[in-house]
């Protein structure tokens, strides 16, 4: 079976019910989101929404489009819709910052923000991308802490402290020792 882009959904049983995993959709459903410009290519939602319905969550994931017009208005969006939370991309990560409430010290670290939790009404950001990144190296069997290395694709790091020479940095990964830095081992 396949949605509307002809990406597989997997077919289950869930609570008597053949067919694809769709959840359900009610007054008491929790609305989850994810913020960025350009959206429309993302799978996030088809991922989001049957992770939801598999593990039994009255949960609805949505993309909305909003550049740095729109953010202010959807981060007040948040907190008047009484969503969970919205995970955050670019070009948001950074400009998200001064309308939240609180940072996570890793969001503080890192000056961005990919995830944004809602509180009864208080706004927290939190930067997850370089912690599950590490944890799964760490499951992998790979011990990182203490060493450098570098990334293809330093995303979660771009707006780190600049060092050594223009458009090159290296920063400290919490942890015991650990860094991160776009230049060679060595």
């Amino acid at each position: 079976m396949a949605d509307e882009r002809n990406n597989e959904i997997e077919e289950t049983k869930i609570q008597g019910v053949n067919g694809p995993i769709t959840g359900w959709l009610d007054g008491h459903t929790i609305l989850v989101g994810l913020m960025a410009y350009p959206i429309r290519h993302t799978m996030s939602p088809t991922m989001h929404n049957n992770a939801f319905a598999k593990l039994g969550l009255n949960g609805a994931y949505l993309c909305f489009e909003i550049d740095s017009e729109k953010l202010p208005g959807a981060i007040d969006a948040i907190r008047t819709l009484d969503m969970r939370g919205s995970n955050v991309s670019m070009p948001n990560k950074k400009k998200v910052i001064p309308y939240l409430d609180k940072l996570d010290k890793t969001s503080q670290m890192c000056d961005a923000v990919n995830t944004i939790v809602n509180e009864h009404g208080v706004l927290t950001g939190y930067t997850t991308d370089g912690m599950g990144w590490l944890r799964a190296l760490k499951k992998d069997g790979q011990d990182f802490a203490g060493r450098s290395w570098r990334t293809a694709n330093p995303g979660y790091f771009q707006n780190q402290e600049r060092r050594r020479r223009p458009g090159t940095w290296r920063r400290r990964i919490p942890g015991p020792g650990g860094y991160c830095s776009n230049q060679p081992f060595g």
